[in-house]
C-alpha cells in the first residue's frame, strides 16, 4: 500500500486540474479539452480560437518556467519532479512507436470528440454516459498496448536516441517561453475581450502546474500505470479521484445554477468508442496525451513537435475520412437492422 508522503502529491496535483478545468467552466463558460483545441488549429474557419491560443501559451509557460527553476530535478522538501531526464522519456519507445502513437491519439481524440481531459475529466464529473464509456474503453485499451506492446522490437528500440538533436532545453525552455508571451500579446491586441484571454491564460498556467506535479507530464510514469506487472504504480489512481472527485461537486455547482453551455460537439456512441479505442492505444504506447505533449514539448524539443504533435495533427486531418468510413459502416449497420425489423 502506497504511503501517505507518496500520495499526496498525486492528490494535489489532481485538485490544482480540477481547479483549472473549474475555473475554465466559471469564467469561460465552456469545458475544457485541450485536444480539441489542437484540432482546432487544422480548420480554416475556427471559433474562439484565441481563448484557446491563450490558454496554449499559459500552458507552455508555466511549464518553461517549471523548467527554468527545478530543470530536470526535484521540487525541495518533496517528491515532485516536474519533468524526467531525457534519457528516461525516450526509452522504451522507438520512433515508429512515437509516430504512430501521436498519429492514434490526433485521430482517436477527433472522432471521439475528445479525450482524457475532455471524457475523463469534464465528462465523468458530470456523469456524462458517453464520457464514461470514453473513459472505460480508452484505459482498457491503453492497458492491453502498454501490457503487450513490449513484445514488439520495432515499438520498443531506442532509436529515439539515434534521432535525437540533443538541443540544450536552457535554449529551448527560454525561447518556448518568448513565444508564449508574444502570442499572449498578439491575441490581446486581436481580441477586445481581455478578461476571456486572460483567464484563459491562466487555466493553462493552471493546469500545466497540475499536469506536472500530478506525474501525467511524465510519460513513464503514465506506462508504468498502464502496465501491468509486479510492482504495478497505482498512484495515477489518485489523480483522477481528485478531478473527478472535486469536478463531480464543482461543474454540478456551476451547470445547474448557471446554465453553462457545453461547448463540446455530439458524437455518436459507435464513433466514441471506435475513437477512444483508438486514442487508447496511442495512450498505451507512449504515454502521451496533447496536452501532456504540450506541456514537455519546451524540454524535449524538437523531437516531441516532429514524432509526436505532427503525426497527431496529420491524425487530426485524418479522422474525416475515418470518420465516413464509421458513419458508412453504421449506416450499413442500421439499414440491416431495419431491414430484420420490418421482415
Amino acid at each position: 500500500m502506497a504511503a501517505a508522503s507518496d500520495v499526496w502529491p498525486y492528490l494535489i496535483g489532481g485538485f490544482i486540474i480540477c481547479l483549472a478545468l473549474s475555473i475554465n467552466l466559471w469564467l469561460n463558460k465552456r469545458l475544457t479539452s485541450i485536444s480539441s483545441i489542437y484540432h482546432n488549429f487544422f480548420v480554416p474557419e475556427v471559433p474562439e480560437l484565441t481563448s484557446g491560443l491563450s490558454l496554449l501559451a499559459g500552458l507552455v509557460f508555466c511549464s518553461t518556467l517549471f523548467w527554468n527553476i527545478f530543470g530536470f530535478g526535484e521540487v525541495k522538501n518533496t517528491k515532485v519532479v516536474p519533468f524526467e531526464s531525457e534519457s528516461a522519456f525516450f526509452s522504451g519507445l522507438s520512433v515508429y512507436g512515437f509516430l504512430l502513437s501521436g498519429f492514434l491519439v490526433g485521430v482517436g481524440t477527433k472522432v471521439a470528440g475528445g479525450g482524457l481531459t475532455g471524457h475523463a475529466f469534464c465528462g465523468v464529473p458530470r456523469l456524462a454516459w458517453k464520457s464514461l464509456i470514453a473513459t472505460i474503453t480508452f484505459l482498457a485499451v491503453g492497458f492491453l498496448v502498454s501490457s503487450v506492446k513490449r513484445k514488439n522490437a520495432t515499438l520498443t528500440d531506442n532509436s529515439m536516441s539515434c534521432v535525437a538533436l540533443n538541443i540544450d532545453p536552457r535554449i529551448t525552455a527560454n525561447v518556448f517561453m518568448v513565444v508564449a508571451i508574444v502570442v499572449l500579446l498578439l491575441v490581446l491586441l486581436k481580441d477586445r475581450n481581455a478578461g476571456n484571454i486572460l483567464s484563459s491564460f491562466l487555466v493553462g498556467a493552471i493546469l500545466s502546474i497540475g499536469l506536472m506535479i500530478s506525474g501525467l507530464a511524465r510519460r513513464t510514469q503514465v506506462i508504468n500505470f498502464l502496465t501491468f506487472k509486479d510492482s504495478w504504480n497505482s498512484l495515477l489512481l489518485f489523480v483522477f479521484l481528485a478531478v473527478i472527485g472535486g469536478n463531480g461537486l464543482t461543474f454540478n455547482l456551476f451547470l445547474r445554477k448557471h446554465h453553462h453551455e457545453h461547448n463540446h460537439v455530439p458524437h455518436h456512441i459507435f464513433n466514441v468508442i471506435v475513437g477512444s479505442a483508438l486514442f487508447g492505444a496511442g495512450l498505451g504506447l507512449s504515454g502521451l496525451t496533447i496536452a501532456s505533449a504540450l506541456v514537455v514539448s519546451p524540454v524535449y524539443f524538437p523531437e516531441v513537435l516532429i514524432f509526436f504533435l505532427l503525426p497527431a495533427g496529420f491524425g487530426n486531418l485524418a479522422a474525416s475520412y475515418i470518420e465516413r468510413a464509421i458513419n458508412w459502416v453504421r449506416g450499413v449497420a442500421d439499414r440491416g437492422g431495419s431491414y430484420v425489423r420490418h421482415d
